[in-house]
């Protein structure tokens, strides 16, 4: 996890393994500055698929969701990095590396969007086993819901908010 400010970048000095999925959270204290699909790049020249922006007015912060399935064997160092037109403090850039997963079906983005305690993203369609991937960010505090694991977790401050988080469950049942 990187944070700051303009041009965040992770680098992976051992690269990639076949099958694995690379999902890439961008977030920032900014609504006016949306995040887009080609602002993500990476030196192995990968195409990213683009989920987002999810954007709340309510609370000025703005995230984009990317993913890139590895076809093969990447042993070289890539670096992943996250341009945008956003300069102030507190856009972070998360990443996710995932073994095993089946093909994604590329359902995309639901937001959840709140100011108070937890985000609900409302109804959507999922098959079991499915991976479900949320991301968000609180002012002070994280919201891990049950059955979900915390795999990123970042503040910006210290141990003082706002939290950025990117968390995954697996769909035990159809879900509407």
């Amino acid at each position: 996890t990187s944070a700051g400010s303009g041009s965040l970048t992770v680098t992976f000095p051992g690269g990639y393994r076949a099958g694995q999925t690379i999902v890439v959270q961008g977030n920032q204290n900014n609504t006016a500055s949306a995040y887009t699909s080609g602002m993500l790049t990476n030196t192995a020249g990968y195409s990213w698929t683009f989920f987002g922006p999810c954007q709340s007015v309510a609370t000025d912060r703005s995230m984009g969701l990317w993913y890139f399935k590895v076809a093969s064997t990447n042993a070289s160092s890539d670096t992943i990095t996250l341009n945008s037109s956003y300069s102030a403090t507190g856009e972070e850039l998360n990443v996710a590396v995932y073994s095993g997963l089946g093909a994604i079906d590329g359902a995309g983005i639901v937001c959840a969007k709140g100011t108070t305690g937890s985000p609900a993203s409302g109804n959507y369609t999922v098959t079991v086993g499915d991976l479900l991937i949320g991301t968000g960010q609180s002012p002070n505090t994280t919201f891990v819901g049950s059955g979900w694991t915390n795999r990123v977790q970042d503040s910006h401050s210290a141990g003082s908010g706002p939290v950025t988080m990117i968390e995954d469950s697996v769909a035990a049942s159809t879900m509407n």
